[in-house]
């Protein structure tokens, strides 16, 4: 009698092959094979505990313009060249000691070992091999660099501190690439302080205004000043705008607080009025950002209206970041503002690359020059040369000339000599409260001194010459 034998027969192939689907689905990215975002978390967190005795770095990064190459070039272009990524990435990686993922989009995440040299050249590698990937386009990668001090943080936290540094140079004609370290988490979370307190701080009114002084150099008159504004911060005491202006910048706060400062200074304005004083004018901080607005023009016009104010005692300051929004629609706003009386000045004048062009094409009142364009100018001749005739231009077009950020003897004498007679800065002043300013020019009617070198310029020029007086700190 034969053997029998009964029982089933299974494909174990197929049941093999499913879980591995399955589990490629669940740890991997199926358009570049890297692994997934909570995979990444999980294997570089093993990694980095794993090299006790070494260095470990997070390394995150994504592709500039990625959305315009899809855009652009449709999306099976942009997967190709995230497929090349992926490929590249893992042909520089350590087997066993690093690992990569794409978290999402164009983002990508790397867990590094070893020292900054090895995260340099894999940055620098990968970076001229993209460079080099197609000829259609520019493709650019923007690293943000994270060390590892601690085996016990988060690798999720990492990306995000390397992320905090990515920011720092995204779009930099520079560098591709920061490393985050103590100073860059200090400014974090400094401007996270911030960012919790300023809504509150406009309600409540810490902000306050600040005056600096614009004096004519040849008599030490006080002829104008530029509304500054300081935060009065309960416990932190005094906070000096560059503290908090330049986040309100970034994150569209400064609408809000530009127009709050521009109340306070025509408040002010009429309450002089009201004494009888006839103050001069006051230049006030006007954003970029104002200028994507409608309602600006007529915002302006029913502030003046409403205190009831000679529109040319406000004068209104933009910086040259403003010129490279849109210069058609900016003149068209300064033309029309300028109808309705209100005098525009150039900030920061010399530190883009379109001053001297933006002198011929912008109808500005006033041009201040800034402190960089005269910090070196009395030992430079150079810089001697590029001052005077610049100076030269501003007044043929019929342009007023403030210096700024003087803060020497010699600064001021050598403006005089090039033509500027009105200054801004340390030698005079510094920024003082509305009660102290309104002081000095109305009370006292008090003029700077007038140094005899200054004295005898202006009087070779042909310039008015102040009295002189003793000197004294303001």
């Amino acid at each position: 009698m034969g053997v029998r034998c009964i029982g089933t027969i299974n494909d174990v192939d197929s049941v093999t092959r499913a879980e591995q689907t399955l589990r490629f689905r669940a740890e991997y990215d199926p358009l570049t094979g890297a692994y997934n975002m909570q995979t990444f978390f999980e294997k570089a967190g093993r990694l980095i505990r794993q090299n006790a005795g070494g260095s470990c770095y997070i390394v995150r990064f994504d592709v500039a313009g990625f959305k315009g190459i899809n855009e652009r070039f449709g999306l099976d272009e942009g997967n190709r060249l995230l497929r090349a990524i992926a490929h590249l990435v893992r042909k520089n990686l350590h087997k066993g000691k690093e690992t990569f993922a794409r978290l999402s989009g164009d983002i990508f995440a790397v867990c590094l070992s070893g020292d900054r040299q090895r995260v340099r050249e894999f940055v620098e590698w990968l970076s001229s091999q993209i460079n080099d990937y197609t000829q259609a386009y520019r493709a650019q990668l923007f690293f943000g660099i994270c060390p590892v001090a601690t085996r016990k943080a988060p690798v999720h936290v990492l990306c995000d501190w390397a992320f905090l540094a990515l920011k720092t140079v995204k779009g930099s004609d520079l560098t591709n690439y920061a490393f985050y370290d103590g100073a860059l988490r200090q400014r974090v979370l400094d401007e996270n302080y911030i960012r919790d307190q300023m809504h509150e701080a406009l309600e409540k009114k810490q902000f306050v205004l600040f005056l600096q002084p614009k004096v004519e150099i040849s008599t030490g008159r006080i002829v104008g000043a530029e509304a500054l504004a300081r935060w009065q911060h309960p416990e932190d005491g005094l906070i000096l705008p560059g503290r908090f202006v330049p986040l309100f910048e970034r994150n569209g706060f400064i609408i809000r607080f530009d127009e709050y400062i521009w109340e306070l200074t025509c408040k002010m304005l009429r309450h002089w009025l009201d004494k009888g004083y006839r103050p001069a004018p006051v230049s006030i901080n006007v954003s970029r950002m104002h200028f994507n607005d409608d309602k600006f023009c007529n915002k302006l016009l029913r502030l003046t209206d409403k205190y009831e104010l000679p529109r040319h005692l406000l004068e209104l300051e933009l910086t040259e970041s403003a010129l490279f929004e849109s210069e058609k629609n900016l003149v068209r706003v300064i033309q029309d503002l300028q109808e309705q009386g209100f005098h525009f000045s150039m900030d920061d004048f010399g530190t883009g690359y379109s001053s001297l062009s933006t002198l011929r094409s912008l109808p500005f009142n006033i041009v201040k020059l800034d402190r960089t364009f005269i910090s070196d100018g009395p030992d430079n001749e150079r810089g001697q040369i590029v001052a005077r005739n610049t100076i030269e231009m501003a007044r043929q077009l019929q342009m007023k000339i403030i210096a700024e950020g003087v803060e020497t003897l010699e600064q001021a004498r050598f403006l005089l000599s090039i033509g500027c007679n009105y200054a801004q800065g340390y030698y005079y002043a510094r920024p003082v409260d509305v009660e102290e300013f309104e002081v000095l020019s109305f009370v006292q009617e008090k003029a700077f001194w007038v140094a005899p070198t200054l004295q005898a310029e202006a009087r070779r020029r042909g310039l008015p010459v102040g009295v002189a007086a003793p000197e004294r700190e303001y």
